[in-house]
């Protein structure tokens, strides 16, 4: 939300482009743009373009077959979730005026971001920024209340049981994940 809203300044009708969408802040993010009138992208591996379709996304992309800063296409706003790409390919895909918002990623490439932003935002007018999270109550009461009303679901892919805890978080690193997963500190272990 406050990659989308706060950094992003998303608006009805812009072209967004998720890129790490079947994961668990990516599912939420097509969800929520979808609500403010957005039509969105989604980027994944071809496993969870079926589901990202599912919870709204116009298009899917499956970054194994297409690389989305070389197809041509365009984005008033692109949300980055994994930070896989350059800043140099990413400003590509980037509209003028667009803003580029990064919300995770290795380090190197987040390194990179900090540097050139400023020269990007200067000679091409293209916003190039880094959220770092902030808790928020007002945040977190607005989420229920579009969950309680269905305006967005939550996609889990699986449930684990404690003992699977490690494994849950390697399948996680691994981007196998569709949504969240699910950590049951009460399941009866076999």
């Amino acid at each position: 939300m406050q990659g989308l809203r706060d950094k992003g300044h998303l608006q009805q009708g812009q072209q967004v482009l998720i890129n790490g969408a079947g994961g668990g802040v990516g599912t939420f993010a097509i969800q929520y743009a979808k609500l403010h009138g957005a039509e969105v992208t989604g980027v994944d591996n071809a496993g969870k373009l079926e589901m990202l379709q599912a919870i709204g996304a116009d298009y899917v992309l499956d970054y194994t077959q297409e690389n989305f800063t070389k197809n041509g296409k365009k984005y008033d706003l692109i949300l980055d979730v994994v930070g896989n790409r350059s800043i140099i390919a990413l400003k590509r895909a980037l509209k003028y005026n667009g803003t580029y918002v990064m919300i995770g990623g290795p380090t190197p490439h987040i390194l990179l971001n900090l540097l050139c932003s400023p020269f990007i935002s200067l000679f091409e007018k293209k916003k190039v920024t880094i959220l770092i999270h902030k808790p928020n109550h007002n945040d977190q009461l607005l989420w229920k209340e579009y969950a309680e009303a269905g305006k967005i679901l939550p996609v889990i892919d699986r449930e684990y049981p404690l003992s699977e805890a490690a494994q849950a978080v390697r399948d996680i690193g691994e981007g196998s994940v569709k949504g969240k997963t699910v950590v049951n500190m009460m399941s009866k272990e076999n």
